[in-house]
């Protein structure tokens, strides 16, 4: 670009795609790759450039950078433990070009904690003094909720403890597996154990086969909810506006809920000030438009369960249970963009074995 070009369009580009990411990274590669060999000013002169650029294309990226051989500099795309967004640290590392002194990474890498720990202050956490053994709740039998139990942890330092544990666990597992295999964690003192202690190293052994029994009990399971029934069902929010809900009662005893395992939470905001907090007509016609659209897209055959939605308060949210959520994830992401100078969309997704989170809407 020449100087003329960068002054009147006041500096570089706006990127749009994987491809300007590259391009630039490319035309910059030589300087980045100094910085991290010399251990420079990485944080500032790299990854502060770089994130800024790649939040252009959009929101959601984190960087990690490291030398892990002599000659080779690794980056690492995080989606910083969002499920929603790992789906898109995969494409951008699937677009990057082969350069012969690098290696991208999607998500962080589980650390070698045989050998590694973590400190915080005067505070360790290593394999040698943190252990776990797993709870179990008959009623919510697929479920892998796991106590990690720090040998120091005591009403002095439960607040350094806690958060240092969390941060092992996470260095010791990845991101993926962090996000994916566990449903609930927590953090005792050796008082408070009830059961036999295990090493913790053997921790991502056993998780993989809790893993492993619950993808073969589930891995045929579809359910067809074409001819499944609706209630609606009227309700007041505490400033006396209304609520309304409607939702798919067929599911509400199927016992075959954690197959899906994963909510999707589609939420829309608007301007219902002079209807009560209710949409107008318009506004209700235009997310009906995309819901059809997130129907005709997230099919129950697939691994997609529409079960219902709730408006009211200048808010309409749509659930859906999904058996994997990376589909999802582009899906609406892509509708989230057509429709972004029309209305207001976002969206989160969670694991939820049991949609807890939406049995509040379900008739008693």
């Amino acid at each position: 670009m020449s100087f003329w070009k960068k002054l009147f369009s006041g500096g570089e580009q706006k990127m749009t795609s994987y491809e300007d990411f590259w391009n630039w990274f490319v035309q910059n590669e030589p300087e980045f790759y100094r910085l991290v060999k010399t251990k420079g000013d990485v944080a500032g002169e790299f990854l502060g450039k770089a994130l800024p650029r790649l939040r252009e294309i959009r929101e959601g990226f984190h960087l990690l950078t490291a030398m892990p051989e002599e000659d080779t500099a690794e980056l690492a795309f995080s989606a910083n433990g969002d499920v929603k967004n790992m789906v898109f640290m995969e494409e951008i590392v699937a677009a990057a070009p082969e350069l012969a002194r690098w290696k991208f990474t999607v998500l962080r890498s589980p650390m070698d904690m045989e050998t590694q720990g973590i400190n915080i202050g005067a505070h360790a956490f290593t394999k040698d003094n943190i252990h776990f053994y797993a709870e179990k709740d008959a009623d919510y039998p697929d479920e892998v909720s796991i106590v990690l139990v720090h040998e120091e942890l005591a009403e002095d330092n439960v607040e350094v403890i806690t958060h240092g544990t969390y941060i092992f666990l996470d260095h010791l597992l990845g991101e993926w597996n962090f996000a994916t295999l566990l449903d609930h964690v927590s953090v005792k003192s050796s008082a408070e154990v009830e059961a036999e202690l295990q090493p913790v190293h053997q921790l991502f052994e056993f998780l993989l086969e809790r893993e492993k029994a619950f993808v073969e009990k589930y891995a045929g399971v579809k359910k067809d909810t074409e001819n499944d029934q609706f209630a609606l069902l009227e309700a007041e929010l505490e400033d006396g506006s209304p609520l309304i809900v409607m939702v798919d009662t067929d599911l509400k005893d199927w016992d075959a809920k954690a197959s899906h395992p994963w909510m999707l939470v589609v939420s829309f905001a608007y301007d219902g000030y002079a209807n009560s907090g209710l949409p107008n007509e318009e506004t209700s016609s235009l997310m009906q438009e995309i819901e059809d659209r997130l129907l005709a897209e997230l099919k129950d055959q697939d691994g997609y369960l529409n079960l219902g939605r709730q408006t009211g308060d200048d808010t309409r949210e749509i659930y859906f249970a999904c058996k994997g959520f990376k589909k999802a994830s582009k899906i609406i992401d892509q509708i989230r963009q057509e429709y972004a100078d029309k209305i207001d969309l976002e969206y989160d997704i969670y694991k939820d074995k049991y949609w807890r989170s939406w049995e509040r809407f379900l008739p008693k």
